[in-house]
């Protein structure tokens, strides 16, 4: 467990975050993100291994991970 100090700062630092997009010299409105970490900021690969250190495996599920991206691969006889 984080002290509670630890937990306000990365709070902080995901919270409350907006973009905006530039193309061609125009503008977009301001958006607000809702899951991620600024990129190129030197949390996010702690915290993105922090995010997946915990993600299930299983014998009929092949986890495949690279950067920043999972993949889930399995195979099924049937649909059901």
């Amino acid at each position: 467990m984080l002290p509670k100090a630890y937990c306000s700062l990365i709070e902080s630092y995901l919270k409350d975050r907006t973009f905006q997009v530039s193309y061609n010299g125009a503008l977009s409105n301001w958006c607000s993100i809702q899951a991620g970490v600024p990129q190129g900021s030197v949390l996010g690969p702690i915290l993105y291994l922090l995010y997946t250190s915990d993600i299930p495996t299983s014998d009929q599920v092949d986890n495949r991970m690279f950067a920043d991206d999972t993949a889930l691969l399995t195979v099924a006889d049937d649909q059901e």
